[in-house]
Protein backbone atom coordinates (compact mmCIF):
# COMPACT_ATOMS: atom_id res chain seq x y z
CA UNK A 1 0.00 0.00 0.00
CA UNK A 2 3.01 2.73 0.89
CA UNK A 3 3.96 2.34 -2.80
CA UNK A 4 0.66 3.30 -3.64
CA UNK A 5 0.71 6.38 -1.60
CA UNK A 6 3.88 7.34 -2.67
CA UNK A 7 3.32 7.21 -6.14
CA UNK A 8 0.21 9.51 -5.46
CA UNK A 9 1.97 12.19 -3.72
CA UNK A 10 4.31 12.29 -6.50
CA UNK A 11 1.55 12.80 -8.74
CA UNK A 12 -0.18 15.34 -6.57
CA UNK A 13 2.70 17.54 -6.15
CA UNK A 14 2.61 18.37 -9.84
CA UNK A 15 -1.16 18.15 -10.24
CA UNK A 16 -1.24 20.97 -7.54
CA UNK A 17 0.96 23.07 -8.78
CA UNK A 18 0.48 23.55 -12.23
CA UNK A 19 -3.56 23.52 -11.50
CA UNK A 20 -3.04 26.17 -8.30
CA UNK A 21 0.32 27.64 -9.17
CA UNK A 22 2.43 29.62 -6.66
CA UNK A 23 5.10 31.91 -6.62
CA UNK A 24 3.29 33.62 -10.34
CA UNK A 25 4.95 37.03 -9.70
CA UNK A 26 8.29 35.71 -9.88
CA UNK A 27 7.78 33.64 -12.68
CA UNK A 28 6.13 36.58 -14.75
CA UNK A 29 9.48 38.42 -14.06
CA UNK A 30 11.37 35.61 -14.87
CA UNK A 31 9.31 35.10 -17.84
CA UNK A 32 11.24 31.71 -18.62
CA UNK A 33 12.94 29.23 -17.34
CA UNK A 34 13.67 25.78 -14.93
CA UNK A 35 13.00 26.20 -11.15
CA UNK A 36 14.26 23.23 -8.91
CA UNK A 37 12.92 22.48 -5.71
CA UNK A 38 14.16 20.44 -2.96
CA UNK A 39 10.85 19.81 -1.20
CA UNK A 40 12.57 18.60 2.28
CA UNK A 41 15.37 20.83 2.98
CA UNK A 42 13.93 23.92 1.15
CA UNK A 43 16.49 24.41 -1.43
CA UNK A 44 15.32 26.23 -4.73
CA UNK A 45 16.88 27.21 -7.86
CA UNK A 46 16.37 29.06 -11.11
CA UNK A 47 18.75 27.45 -13.72
CA UNK A 48 20.91 25.84 -11.63
CA UNK A 49 21.92 29.31 -9.62
CA UNK A 50 20.61 29.15 -5.58
CA UNK A 51 17.41 31.08 -4.79
CA UNK A 52 15.72 31.98 -1.90
CA UNK A 53 12.90 29.27 -0.57
CA UNK A 54 10.13 29.25 -2.68
CA UNK A 55 6.73 29.86 -0.90
CA UNK A 56 5.49 26.87 -3.10
CA UNK A 57 8.29 24.53 -2.12
CA UNK A 58 7.29 25.91 1.76
CA UNK A 59 3.49 24.58 1.06
CA UNK A 60 4.94 21.24 0.08
CA UNK A 61 6.69 20.39 2.33
CA UNK A 62 4.21 21.20 5.01
CA UNK A 63 1.73 18.97 2.77
CA UNK A 64 3.89 16.03 2.71
CA UNK A 65 4.09 15.79 6.49
CA UNK A 66 1.09 15.85 7.01
CA UNK A 67 -0.29 13.50 4.59
CA UNK A 68 2.07 11.39 5.69
CA UNK A 69 1.48 11.24 8.92
CA UNK A 70 -2.11 10.43 8.03
CA UNK A 71 -0.60 7.42 6.13
CA UNK A 72 2.21 6.34 8.99
CA UNK A 73 5.14 7.38 6.76
CA UNK A 74 7.93 8.91 8.20
CA UNK A 75 9.00 11.54 6.21
CA UNK A 76 12.78 10.96 7.70
CA UNK A 77 12.85 7.74 5.48
CA UNK A 78 12.29 9.32 2.15
CA UNK A 79 15.99 9.99 0.65
CA UNK A 80 14.61 12.88 -1.72
CA UNK A 81 11.35 14.96 -2.38
CA UNK A 82 12.13 17.15 -5.62
CA UNK A 83 9.88 19.04 -7.99
CA UNK A 84 11.38 20.33 -11.33
CA UNK A 85 9.46 23.44 -12.97
CA UNK A 86 9.68 24.45 -16.59
CA UNK A 87 7.82 27.21 -17.05
CA UNK A 88 7.58 30.39 -19.51
CA UNK A 89 5.16 33.24 -19.28
CA UNK A 90 4.16 35.28 -21.95
CA UNK A 91 1.67 37.77 -22.86
CA UNK A 92 2.00 40.16 -19.71
CA UNK A 93 -1.14 42.20 -19.06
CA UNK A 94 -0.75 45.36 -17.36
CA UNK A 95 -4.27 47.10 -16.69
CA UNK A 96 -5.49 50.12 -14.17
CA UNK A 97 -8.70 50.04 -13.59
CA UNK A 98 -10.33 52.64 -10.85
CA UNK A 99 -7.01 53.23 -9.53
CA UNK A 100 -6.05 49.42 -8.85
CA UNK A 101 -3.09 47.66 -11.31
CA UNK A 102 -4.40 44.36 -12.19
CA UNK A 103 -1.63 42.22 -13.79
CA UNK A 104 -2.10 38.55 -15.59
CA UNK A 105 0.17 36.35 -17.99
CA UNK A 106 -0.58 33.23 -20.31
CA UNK A 107 1.49 30.51 -18.29
CA UNK A 108 2.62 27.64 -19.64
CA UNK A 109 4.25 25.08 -16.89
CA UNK A 110 5.34 21.30 -17.02
CA UNK A 111 6.29 19.88 -13.84
CA UNK A 112 8.15 16.70 -12.93
CA UNK A 113 8.26 15.85 -9.78
CA UNK A 114 10.23 12.84 -8.07
CA UNK A 115 10.25 11.03 -4.39
CA UNK A 116 12.97 8.67 -3.84
CA UNK A 117 13.26 6.03 -0.98
CA UNK A 118 15.74 3.23 -0.14
CA UNK A 119 13.53 0.85 -2.52
CA UNK A 120 12.62 3.24 -5.13
CA UNK A 121 12.00 5.74 -7.18
CA UNK A 122 8.31 7.40 -7.37
CA UNK A 123 7.46 10.09 -10.53
CA UNK A 124 4.75 12.44 -11.00
CA UNK A 125 3.98 14.68 -14.12
CA UNK A 126 1.65 17.06 -15.37
CA UNK A 127 1.85 20.25 -17.52
CA UNK A 128 -0.72 22.64 -18.15
CA UNK A 129 -1.77 26.22 -19.75
CA UNK A 130 -3.23 29.15 -18.32
CA UNK A 131 -3.50 32.78 -18.10
CA UNK A 132 -3.47 34.05 -14.24
CA UNK A 133 -3.72 36.94 -11.92
CA UNK A 134 -0.83 37.58 -9.81
CA UNK A 135 -1.59 40.44 -8.16
CA UNK A 136 -2.11 39.53 -5.00
CA UNK A 137 1.23 37.61 -4.72
CA UNK A 138 3.07 40.59 -6.93
CA UNK A 139 1.85 42.56 -3.93
CA UNK A 140 3.36 40.10 -1.11
CA UNK A 141 6.90 40.48 -2.66
CA UNK A 142 9.58 41.05 -0.21
CA UNK A 143 10.45 44.90 -0.97
CA UNK A 144 13.42 45.29 -3.46
CA UNK A 145 15.81 42.44 -2.43
CA UNK A 146 14.36 39.46 -3.80
CA UNK A 147 13.65 41.00 -7.19
CA UNK A 148 17.36 42.63 -7.28
CA UNK A 149 18.83 39.12 -6.36
CA UNK A 150 16.53 37.97 -9.21
CA UNK A 151 17.44 40.00 -11.49
CA UNK A 152 21.12 39.90 -10.98
CA UNK A 153 20.45 36.00 -11.75
CA UNK A 154 18.82 36.75 -15.47
CA UNK A 155 21.90 38.41 -16.42
CA UNK A 156 24.51 36.33 -15.37
CA UNK A 157 22.35 33.13 -16.50
CA UNK A 158 22.17 35.20 -19.86
CA UNK A 159 25.52 36.58 -20.25
CA UNK A 160 27.60 33.37 -19.27
CA UNK A 161 25.91 29.85 -18.68
CA UNK A 162 28.58 27.61 -17.00
CA UNK A 163 31.09 30.36 -16.46
CA UNK A 164 33.66 29.89 -13.53
CA UNK A 165 33.07 32.98 -11.95
CA UNK A 166 29.22 32.35 -11.49
CA UNK A 167 30.18 30.23 -8.28
CA UNK A 168 32.35 32.95 -7.13
CA UNK A 169 30.18 35.83 -7.53
CA UNK A 170 27.37 34.41 -6.04
CA UNK A 171 28.25 32.69 -2.56
CA UNK A 172 26.02 29.45 -1.24
CA UNK A 173 24.19 30.13 1.38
Amino acid sequence: MRRKILQDFANVFCQRYVDLPGDLALLAYLRTGVITLNIITGKCSYEGLRIPSLQTCKENRSWLINRAEKHHISVDELKSVSMVIRFRAKDLVYKKSFGQVHRDAYFQLRCCSEIQTDEKSYRGQYEGEKRWGYDNEYHGLPEGWRLRYLAFLRIVCAIGRGVGLISKVLPDR
